[in-house]
């Protein structure tokens, strides 16, 4: 049950930063390279 609470605290803070990097543009590189590394295992 912890684990499924951390990957719902990771979506929901993705999604945020996705909804930000509308107003800020630095935003999107930084989440790519971020999830970039997440998920590259």
């Amino acid at each position: 049950m912890i684990k499924d609470e951390e990957i719902a605290v990771k979506v929901y803070s993705m999604n945020s930063f996705y909804y930000l990097g509308i107003e800020y543009v630095w935003i999107y590189p930084d989440l790519s390279e971020i999830l970039g590394r997440e998920y590259a295992n």
